[in-house]
């Protein structure tokens, strides 16, 4: 089912659908089996040390990286020898049930600690670099799609909140960094993105000097301990990828909706259902995982507002 052909009336249904809509966890998603990906969940307020001694300690996340983080932690008012926040990184997942069900537990844990989601927190996600089969030219479709459609990234990303306070400076946008002609260069080394842009650094390697860096990390999304929420972030951005290698992919229509979309004077953060749409229709094909996206990029916005921007 194409949205983004849909009429004002049919519009209104959806919208109006979407109001009351619940995302479910699901066990598995539909992903190719080899898609690696790991999570960094960022979390204020708790004490560091018990966090590490609460995971050190559970057979499951004994070996998952707890550390503290300079975006979100800092010394107790309280007792000056106590770190509060910080950050659990997870090994290396995959589209399995039991990973699916860990990533359940930890968060559970988190929450029972009674850590904290704040605006200064994020969740960033490392999705690893085969999944673009070793293949330059689909690593360069996915920044091309990735600045088209960065407003839709980013307000899809924030969860209905705000943006983070220091999203800007840990997640810098891309999208004024190439011109049309620049993305349809193939030389690879111009597309290598440092450490605190949205989309951050990966490339093609097996050396044990440069495995770090085999991965796609992503670096927008907002803070949360919602399983679902991260369930559905890792399908949208997997899913982003995955169309780059997909025979619907089709060059001249990209780069007719450069022409169309990519307006340097637009607002990073404001809703666009049209292009959301656009953008639902091109790398989904389930209308359940349109629903999710649009029912996480929409949250909490007017639905009466939406409407009245769109053309008559």
């Amino acid at each position: 089912m194409s949205l983004h052909n849909l009429n004002r009336k049919e519009l209104e249904t959806l919208l109006n659908y979407l109001e009351t809509y619940k995302l479910t966890y699901k066990s598995k998603l539909d992903i190719p089996k080899n898609t690696s990906y790991g999570l960094e969940v960022e979390f204020s307020k708790t004490p560091l040390n018990e966090v590490m001694t609460k995971l050190s300690d559970h057979p499951i996340f004994k070996d998952y990286d707890v550390k503290e983080d300079l975006s979100v932690s800092r010394i107790s008012d309280i007792d000056f020898t106590t770190t509060l926040g910080g950050e659990v990184s997870t090994p290396i997942y995959h589209n399995t049930f039991q990973n699916w069900q860990d990533l359940q537990k930890l968060l559970k844990i988190l929450k029972e600690m009674q850590a904290l989601i704040t605006d200064k927190c994020s969740s960033h996600i490392h999705i690893g670099s085969q999944i673009f089969a070793n293949e330059t030219k689909y690593a360069i479709r996915f920044i091309k799609l990735w600045v088209i459609f960065e407003p839709i990234i980013l307000k899809y990303s924030i969860n209905g909140s705000h943006a983070r306070r220091n999203i800007f400076y840990y997640a810098q946008p891309i999208s004024g960094l190439y011109s049309l002609k620049d993305l349809n260069n193939s030389d690879f080394d111009r597309y290598r993105l440092s450490k605190y842009k949205a989309v951050s650094y990966f490339q093609f390697s097996n050396t044990k000097a440069e495995q770090s860096y085999n991965t796609i990390e992503i670096r927008t999304p907002n803070g949360t301990l919602d399983p679902t929420i991260i369930q559905n972030n890792i399908n949208f951005f997997v899913s982003l990828m995955n169309f780059t290698k997909s025979p619907l992919y089709n060059e001249k229509q990209i780069d007719a909706l450069y022409e169309q979309l990519n307006d340097p004077k637009r607002d990073l953060f404001e809703p666009h259902l049209h292009h959301a749409l656009i953008l639902s229709d091109l790398i989904f094909s389930k209308l359940e995982y349109k629903l999710n996206f649009l029912k996480i990029y929409l949250k909490d916005t007017d639905p009466d507002v939406l409407m009245r921007k769109l053309p008559l």
